[in-house]
């Protein structure tokens, strides 16, 4: 299977620009389900990249720095062979150059159970039962707790390389006064 549409120009684009300009003919997209823990996988003698299902619903930023991740390591294998390391400092210019910041780990919320940030801070009542309000100060993303979770961090803001910390606040509970 080639590359779905939506990255076939991406990856063309990025193959011009590390200067691999037939990246786009070489490189294979597919996503799975099985995937649990890893985000992508990808195998550089063949350009099979495998992409975690669950990047389908996250934010567009991160789906294509997953596979810019991927792809610059078929890049790697074609520009300096099999002696290449993984995520080694070839590896690592050619994130950098296509944008990215060249990391190995993807954010922890995707592969968390808890319920996803707000992005809407002020229309959203908190549900029945939680009482402490994680507010992001840079965008103010909320996402609502029954205890508050020093440890919950603003996704979007730690994609982006800010600290992502979040203002705990408690809510006010059903029955007290306004």
């Amino acid at each position: 299977m080639a590359a779905p549409a939506q990255f076939s120009a991406l990856i063309h684009n990025w193959g011009e620009q590390w200067g691999v300009p037939d990246l786009h003919e070489v490189v294979t997209v597919e996503f799975s389900t099985r995937m649990t823990s890893a985000l992508g996988r990808c195998q550089p003698t063949t350009g099979q990249i495998r992409l975690a299902a669950r990047l389908m619903d996250a934010e567009p930023a991160l789906l294509n720095e997953t596979l810019c991740h991927e792809v610059a390591h078929v890049a790697v294998r074609r520009l300096h062979g099999p002696e290449a390391k993984p995520h080694g400092d070839a590896w690592a210019a050619l994130v950098s150059q296509a944008g990215f910041a060249p990391r190995t780990k993807g954010p922890a919320n995707l592969r968390s159970t808890e319920p996803a940030v707000s992005a809407s801070p002020d229309s959203t009542p908190p549900p029945p039962g939680f009482r402490f309000e994680h507010r992001c100060p840079v965008c103010q993303a909320v996402r609502f707790g029954r205890r508050a979770v020093p440890a919950w961090h603003c996704t979007a803001c730690l994609e982006v390389g800010l600290p992502g910390e979040m203002m705990i606040l408690r809510t006010r509970d059903e029955g007290e006064d306004q």
